[in-house]
């Protein structure tokens, strides 16, 4: 009996091991302004362009939609909270044109990145991997940032578990629990 209830958590650990399908989801804004927003980045966060619908460059001018603008305002992005736990990675280039740094958070509120963006460079590509989600980044300046600061190229990666999966795992476990009962009567 023991060795058959190991058989069946082996089973239904390897069927939910099988039934987790990584997703990779990019945004380079290619689309005519302002189709993105009705893709995975603008459905699953606070991110508007600051420049409205007319511009037609194939990058975003970040905005946080709060309606507060100006210098040393914090601009803060954040996912929705269950796509934001489901990330895995977050890769992004960004551009600035006044002093900014950008810190990028996991799912459980720890900083991942903490980052000062060099405004002599073109576009930067900054990487983050986490195993908590991530959920979201906030940019502080002393100057401006909406206005001056682009992003392009966002690539996300989530982990989506399949429902019939877990409740295979699930009612393995009940089997393996009901068979060591049984066994200790």
């Amino acid at each position: 009996m023991k060795k058959s209830g190991l058989m069946a958590a082996a089973c239904a650990f390897s069927i939910i091991s099988f039934n987790v399908s990584a997703i990779t989801l990019t945004e380079d804004f290619e689309d005519p302004f302002p189709a993105w927003e009705s893709n995975w980045l603008g459905l699953n966060s606070n991110i508007q362009n600051y420049l409205a619908p007319s511009n037609g460059g194939s990058f975003l001018w970040i905005d946080d939609d709060d309606g507060i603008r100006g210098a040393g305002e914090t601009v803060e992005i954040n996912f929705e909270p269950t796509f934001g736990s489901s990330l895995t990675s977050l890769s992004i280039d960004i551009d600035t044109y006044v002093d900014t740094s950008i810190q990028v958070y996991s799912g459980t509120g720890g900083i991942l990145l903490d980052f000062t963006l060099d405004t002599t460079l073109d576009y930067e590509k900054l990487s983050i991997f986490s195993s908590s989600g991530i959920s979201g980044f906030s940019l502080f300046s002393a100057g401006q940032i909406e206005g001056n600061t682009a992003i392009d190229n966002v690539v996300v990666s989530t982990v989506v578990p399949v429902p019939a999966a877990l409740w295979l795992f699930g009612s393995g476990l009940i089997g393996l629990i009901g068979l060591t009962r049984r066994k200790a009567r």
